[in-house]
C-alpha cells in the first residue's frame, strides 16, 4: 500500500470530486484516479460510489477513512522525529493564508524568517478562505484572520498573534471632490467600495461602542479581490473599509486618510494554526515562534529591504 495512494484517497474525499481535487492540488485527474483505483485493488473493495461528478464514500471507504488518517499522521510524526535529529538542510514548509494577510503579513514575516533560517525553504501559498482548511491542501501551518471553522480546525493548535480591526478610509482627492463625512449617516451619500465574494452582497457592521450600523456597499466598482478594492479607493473612486494593517502603508504615505475614527468593525483574531500531530517538528516550531515574536510591526508590505531594516531597528 503506497502512501501516495492514501493521500489521493484523502484529497478526493475532501474535494468531493476528481476535478475539484485536481484543481486544488495541481495533480492530473488521471493520476489521482489511477492511485485510488490501485488502492481499491489492494484493499479488494470499492472506496467511492461514483455517481455523476460527485464521489461519496462507500461503507468500506468510511470504515477505511479513520485508519488512513492514523497512517498519514504516523508518517508525519516519523518524519518529524527524524527532522529533530537532522540539520535544517533542504527542509521545506508549506504556509497558507488568504490574499490580504499574505502580502501584508505572511510575506514580510516569512522573508525575515528566511534571513535567520537560510536552510529552511518556504512555499507561501494564497488560498480562498473556503479552501484554506481543506486537509488535501497539505499545509504545515495557516495564518488566519477570523475564528477558525470549528470542524475543520478541530485537530489543529491555534496560537493567537493579535487581532485585526477594520475602519473607513478614503483618498484625499475623493474627499476634496465629494466632501468628508462627519456623521456615519453621511455615508449613504458616498460611493462605498468593498470586496464581493460570490452572490452574497458585502455588509459593513460598524460600531462606535454605543451604537451599531449595518451598511451595504454599493459603489460603482465591484471586485472579488481586496487589493483591487484598495487600489480603487486609493485612486479616489470611493470609500473603503479595510483592516488597519492592510492600509497602514498608504495612510503613512498620505495616499489614504482615516474617516469617522470612532466607528470600527468588531475585532477579529489573527492566529497561526498547525496540525496537532506536527507539534514535534522543530522547523515548524521555529517558524511559529518566529512569527509570534516578530508579529508586531509587520503591518504593511515592505517593498524595499530598507523598510524591513527600519522596522526591526
Amino acid at each position: 500500500m503506497q502512501i501516495d495512494d492514501i493521500h489521493a484517497f484523502f484529497r478526493i474525499h475532501s474535494a468531493g470530486s476528481l476535478s475539484e481535487a485536481a484543481r486544488r492540488t495541481g495533480i492530473p485527474k488521471a493520476t489521482l484516479s489511477h492511485q485510488v483505483r490501485r488502492l481499491e485493488g489492494q484493499l479488494g473493495t470499492q472506496l467511492f460510489d461514483r455517481s455523476g461528478n460527485r464521489l461519496t464514500l462507500t461503507h468500506a471507504g468510511s470504515t477505511f477513512l479513520p485508519f488512513a488518517e492514523d497512517l498519514v499522521r504516523a508518517l508525519a510524526r516519523a518524519e518529524d522525529a527524524v527532522a529533530r535529529q537532522a540539520a535544517a538542510q533542504s527542509v521545506r514548509l508549506r504556509v497558507g493564508t488568504v490574499d490580504g494577510l499574505g502580502t501584508n503579513l505572511m510575506g514580510p514575516l516569512s522573508l525575515a524568517f528566511m534571513e535567520q533560517y537560510p536552510g529552511i525553504q518556504l512555499d507561501l501559498l494564497i488560498y480562498d478562505a473556503v479552501d484554506l482548511f481543506q486537509r488535501d491542501a497539505g499545509l504545515d501551518c495557516i495564518l488566519f484572520a477570523d475564528v477558525p471553522p470549528p470542524e475543520d480546525a478541530k485537530d489543529m493548535i491555534a496560537v493567537r498573534l493579535g487581532h485585526s480591526v477594520s475602519r473607513l478610509y478614503a483618498a484625499p482627492g475623493y474627499l476634496e471632490r465629494n466632501g468628508t463625512p462627519t456623521l456615519v449617516t453621511d455615508l449613504k451619500d458616498h460611493q462605498l467600495i468593498d470586496r464581493r465574494l460570490g452572490a452574497t452582497p458585502p455588509r459593513w457592521s460598524l460600531s462606535d461602542g454605543n451604537r451599531r450600523v449595518e451598511l451595504l456597499p454599493d459603489g460603482s466598482i465591484s471586485t472579488n479581490d481586496q487589493w483591487i478594492a484598495k487600489v480603487a479607493v486609493v485612486q479616489g473612486y470611493g470609500i473603503g473599509c479595510f483592516p488597519e494593517f492592510f492600509v497602514a502603508g498608504e495612510v503613512a504615505a498620505g495616499a489614504l486618510v482615516s474617516l469617522l475614527p470612532d466607528w470600527e468593525t468588531d475585532r477579529t483574531p489573527i492566529s497561526i494554526l498547525y496540525p496537532s500531530h506536527r507539534f514535534g517538528n522543530p522547523h515548524l516550531k521555529a517558524l511559529v515562534r518566529f512569527i509570534r515574536s516578530h508579529f508586531e510591526g509587520f503591518f504593511y508590505f515592505p517593498y524595499r529591504r530598507t523598510d524591513v531594516a527600519r522596522l526591526q531597528a
